[in-house]
Formats: C-alpha cells, sequence, structure tokens
C-alpha cells in the first residue's frame, strides 16, 4: 500500500510500487502473489479484505507515534487513520511470524 497523504510524503507512492516490483520478481520464489494499493485504493476496508491471505504486508504512509497512549499510534490511510487499536482487531492470520 502507498498512501502520499496527500501529497505530504511524496515518496510514498515509488516507494510501494519498489516493493510491489520486488515481491512480483521473488513470487515463483516466496510463493506471494502481490497487490498494489495506491492513493485512493489504500483504504482499511482494502487492508481489511486482503489481510488474511496476505504474507506480507507493507505500508508506505505516514504514521504518527502517540507516546501518551501507544494504542493511538497511526497510519494513515485514504479514509482515515488506521490505529494499532484497529491492527489489533484485524485478522492477520496469514502473516508469516518470522
Amino acid at each position: 500500500m502507498g498512501f502520499d497523504h496527500d501529497g505530504r510524503l511524496p515518496a510514498a507512492h515509488a516507494e510501494a510500487r519498489a516493493i510491489y516490483e520486488l515481491l512480483l520478481a521473488s513470487a515463483p520464489q516466496t510463493g506471494l502473489t502481490p497487490n498494489l494499493l495506491l492513493a485512493g485504493d489504500a483504504t482499511e476496508a482494502r487492508l481489511r479484505e486482503l489481510a488474511p491471505a496476505a504474507g506480507l504486508l507493507h505500508l508506505a504512509t505516514h504514521g504518527v507515534f502517540r507516546q501518551d497512549n501507544p494504542l493511538f499510534s497511526a497510519l494513515r490511510l485514504a479514509d482515515g487513520w488506521l490505529t494499532l487499536a484497529d491492527v489489533e482487531r484485524m485478522d492477520l492470520r496469514g502473516a508469516w511470524s518470522r
């Protein structure tokens, strides 16, 4: 996923594309089928839809750390902020545990 936060993070889309290309090139070895979601497609709904089967997630976006309450630390997506509390409720059963 790549979301440039309305132009505030100009390299986010390029970073997401670069990771996508690396994953695509290594797909025969890893068995991963990469998806690229940029700009308005980089939403929490799409992340929730794809995450259960994803072996690896890479989000190139703006993030904030909340020292006063780390569960409200968040990543910016096209449709709002994805907090750590949101991630804890996400189905990540396909994620690699290495």
